[in-house]
């Protein structure tokens, strides 16, 4: 059976969110259970009093979420690092060896005599271009591996009689979400066609066709382009083969900009772009993407959270984006560079976001 892509969390209990781990994406029902045990926590006076389990459980999937945000210099900068000392050992619980040995050379690369979560804080603030460039490569080895998630999955079934937390009212209520378009129904669809595929665009078309046919989705020639683009952008992202990289970027920017998974891709695709040392160029685009957001046209809540978005990236790459920085301060100076939030949230249209970021580190 074909899982759901989103499951719509809404206070529900433990037990009634893992009833949905064969019919929803593993990702949104494991990020609906963290927020019912973080729930849990806040009412029972803090996560110290949470089951054993359950800290496991918020360690790995903390780690899980800031790896694929910013990597292990993001883990170590935000409240995450309070489970550095215990993330080794929780990723082991769960017989995730390989994740356990990359994240203990990670920590090793701080280079503590002690392993505090004081330590770690002092440590990351410093400025250290060897050990950072450690962390990155260790981010990508992160990324080839694929057993924290699944195994994830596999610990909190297993362990589901210890990790326990009942019905709420504490949790987010989200802006209702538009109805989802034919082409990110085909883009959506995409992520989860094939495990292990390594294709050419062209087949990526040819699978987004054959999707629209066996879903009944009434794409046009312009869904299928732009969700095969988005698609393969965020792939050679990925795998640093960015050759030719540049008209992709732009036909996926020209026929998915309005689409939710646009951005997160978009930057990735920046990101790697500074990777190879193609400053000029990611420069070049993080400027027409803060553009685009200039001329706003989406709902204010969208926008808003948008510009924060792009906003870590170019925190985190002052020196590298030096026009998009000038670009940023002078259309968005209601957003302060220098104190950004931990987390992407949706929040009411009179509330600042505010919260400091690593250098050269952005979620």
């Amino acid at each position: 059976m074909e899982k759901r892509p989103r499951f719509e969390y809404a206070g529900q209990s433990s037990d009634e969110i893992l009833a949905h781990a064969e019919t929803h994406s593993v990702f949104s029902v494991l990020g609906s259970l963290q927020w019912c045990i973080q729930a849990k926590a806040r009412a029972t006076g803090g996560e110290d009093n949470l089951t054993n389990e359950e800290r496991v459980f918020l360690a790995v999937l903390t780690l899980i979420s800031e790896m694929n945000n910013g990597g292990y210099r993001q883990f170590f900068w935000n409240s995450s690092r309070r489970f550095t000392p215990i993330i080794v050992d929780s990723l082991r619980r769960m017989n995730c060896e390989r994740t356990a040995e990359l994240t203990e050379r990670a920590i090793a690369t701080l280079g503590l005599s002690e392993l505090t979560v004081g330590a770690v804080t002092e440590e990351i603030q410093r400025e250290h271009p060897e050990k950072n460039a450690k962390l990155d490569a260790l981010d990508r080895e992160f990324h080839s591996l694929d057993e924290a998630t699944p195994q994830l999955l596999n610990f909190v079934l297993a362990e589901r009689a210890r990790i326990q937390a009942p019905r709420t009212e504490d949790y987010p209520r989200f802006p209702k979400r538009k109805e989802t378009s034919n082409a990110s129904k085909l883009h959506n669809a995409l992520m989860f066609w094939k495990r292990g595929w390594n294709p050419s665009l062209d087949e990526v078309r040819d699978a987004a066709n054959s999707i629209a046919r066996e879903k009944s989705i009434p794409a046009t020639d312009t869904d299928v382009r732009g969700a095969a683009a988005l698609y393969y952008l965020a792939r050679i992202s990925k795998s640093g083969e960015l050759d030719g990289s540049e008209g992709l970027a732009q036909e996926a920017f020209a026929l998915m900009r309005d689409e939710p998974m646009h951005i997160v891709v978009y930057r990735k695709w920046i990101e790697a772009l500074l990777a190879g040392g193609k400053m000029v160029t990611a420069d070049e685009h993080s400027v027409a993407y803060l553009e685009f957001l200039k001329q706003g046209g989406r709902s204010q809540e969208s926008v808003q959270n948008s510009t924060v978005f792009w906003a870590r990236l170019v925190q985190g790459h002052r020196a590298e984006l030096p026009r998009s920085v000038a670009f940023f301060e002078k259309y968005f100076p209601h957003v302060d560079l220098n104190n950004l939030p931990a987390e992407r949230l949706i929040l009411p249209s009179n509330q600042l976001y505010k919260k400091t970021k690593p250098p050269g580190v952005e979620s």
